[in-house]
């Protein structure tokens, strides 16, 4: 509040303020004292939902006036609290297949049983618990045994003089009873039988099994050996029609913004058997991308929740993709992801986290993208993501985009190019942008067991050796040298040991030394 005198003058209230030639005068407007403050925006950190607690998406209140606002870039824009909540919910439920009855065998119904708290649940949400799982089963869940497919088995056959014995027996458990039931005393040789072919039921007309005909007697029966009689022919034997079973629905003329568009169903066991249905315009305008597929684009609130079950369920009808802008974010949906979402809840929230980013152990965070899509997922199709992003990326760092989930972190290879960082995921959570340290260079592999080199005691300066054109190095020739000693060195060896095995080599005694000298001296003798 701005500075001020308070005077009362009966029942009236006086106010006087300075001007700029600071003098008192009297406030015309006692409201221009007020000063109003500034929001004053505390970080709420993001609290996850549990299957029973819902948890908040990361957000500010203002400490002054309590009002939730969310940050874009430097911009805080205020919120309805509602729109922060991320519902409890049953995330980890695992689907348990039916058990189908038997004609000797209760079945069980399929339901769910999260993994996470134990609970069973008979739908894929979560929303409708089972209290006790095997009251359950025995209860609401079981599914009746199957009838029994009775068929008389002759044991005994009758003859005109001796009665038979016949049982039924299931044809599908093999279950017995009315074992030892008599046949009667035939009185027909039953010479003359005409068979009647079982008629097949259709989807829609009903069927009836075999049977004979003795035109001796005018009696009909099950069997061609005339044992099992039949009582009414009217009644036996039917075989109820089967209905149709139709395969999935698919587009035929697909609908518009603003026009209704076909889809059909064709039955498996007659493809002449069809049923169509309208498919409502779908008030969604769409592109259609180069490869001639439909883009259903609209716009999201960045950390509002909003429904776009019809959106996906259109998009889904026309074989197409969805692209929800929010803010500067951006997802598209392939044609695989809108299938899977299509015809169930899509509450989709998507933001962006520059501050308060709830997430420990993770250093370097420069933004976090928080998705969900509620119980619904889309396992086998992909959702690209793409966000502005100008920030320089500091030497020595590279920038990454991780999936983070509690002390696990998975790379989504994400690209960073043009001003934007781009990656695919097939489920929602938090993604973080983070500054991490480079990969440091392999150093280069060192001997583990070098060899020792002999070292000279007083090393000598040597001069560089001349690089020659075409010539050899001092190393060659240094080479070549040594080689020819070790050539020369060996000759002179094997010469040695030669000399040697001829004798001339050989110690001579002082006897033979003498008898050489005399046979020298003869030999003169005979010259002269």
């Amino acid at each position: 509040m701005r500075a001020h005198k308070h005077f009362t003058r009966g029942d009236y209230d006086i106010y006087y303020v300075e001007d700029t030639a600071n003098h008192w005068v009297e406030c015309a407007d006692p409201s221009t004292l007020i000063i109003k403050a500034g929001h004053n925006y505390q970080s709420v950190a993001a609290v996850a939902e549990t299957c029973t607690t819902d948890g908040n998406h990361a957000h500010f209140e203002c400490s002054v006036c309590h009002k939730k606002f969310v940050q874009d870039g430097e911009e805080y824009y205020e919120v309805e609290p509602e729109s922060l909540v991320i519902d409890a919910f049953h995330k980890h439920l695992e689907s348990v297949g039916e058990v189908p009855a038997t004609c000797s065998a209760y079945g069980v119904q399929a339901y769910y049983t999260c993994s996470q708290c134990g609970k069973s649940f008979t739908d894929a949400l979560g929303e409708h618990e089972i209290a006790d799982l095997n009251a359950w089963k025995a209860g609401d869940g079981k599914i009746e045994k199957l009838a029994h497919d009775w068929q008389w088995i002759v044991d005994t056959a009758a003859t005109k003089t001796t009665t038979g014995t016949k049982h039924e027996e299931c044809s599908v458990c093999h279950e017995r009873r009315s074992e030892n039931t008599v046949i009667p005393v035939q009185d027909c040789d039953h010479g003359h039988v005409t068979p009647t072919a079982q008629v097949n039921p259709t989807c829609t007309a009903a069927g009836k099994k075999a049977y004979y005909h003795c035109t001796d007697c005018n009696k009909y029966f099950e069997d061609e050996n005339c044992q099992l009689l039949i009582e009414n022919l009217d009644e036996y034997g039917i075989l109820d029609a089967l209905g149709h079973d139709w395969g999935d629905w698919h587009v035929v003329t697909p609908a518009t913004e603003t026009e209704d568009g076909v889809e059909e169903r064709v039955c498996s066991r007659d493809e002449n058997h069809k049923e169509q249905r309208t498919i409502t315009a779908s008030g969604f305008s769409y592109t259609t991308d180069e490869q001639g597929v439909k883009v259903f684009e609209h716009s999201l609130a960045l950390g509002t929740a909003n429904d776009f079950a019809t959106l996906f369920a259109a998009a889904k009808q026309a074989t197409g993709k969805v692209k929800i802008s929010a803010g500067d974010l951006v997802l598209t949906f392939d044609v695989n992801a809108v299938n899977a979402i299509g015809g169930n809840a899509a509450n989709l929230t998507a933001n962006v986290l520059t501050s308060n980013f709830g997430i420990d152990g993770l250093e370097g965070i420069q933004s976090v993208i928080e998705l969900s899509l509620g119980n619904t997922t889309f396992a086998n199709g992909t959702v690209s993501v793409k966000l502005p992003f100008t920030t320089a990326i500091p030497e020595g760092k590279v920038a990454k985009v991780y999936y983070v989930n509690g002390n696990d972190k998975t790379d989504m290879n994400a690209t960073f190019a043009n001003g934007f960082v781009s990656f695919s995921t097939n489920h929602f959570s938090k993604f973080a942008v983070v500054f991490e340290d480079a990969s440091q260079p392999i150093p280069t592999p060192v001997d583990p067991d070098p060899q020792p080199q002999p070292v000279d005691p007083e090393p000598q300066p040597q001069p560089e050796p001349a690089q020659s054109k075409g010539g050899l190095s001092g190393g060659a020739i240094a080479g070549i040298v040594i080689a020819i000693v070790a050539v020369l060195a060996g000759a002179g060896v094997g010469c040695f040991f030669l000399l040697k095995k001829k004798g001339l080599f050989a110690k001579k005694s002082s006897k033979e030394v003498g008898e050489t000298q005399k046979t020298k001296d003869e030999e003169e003798q005979k010259e002269e």
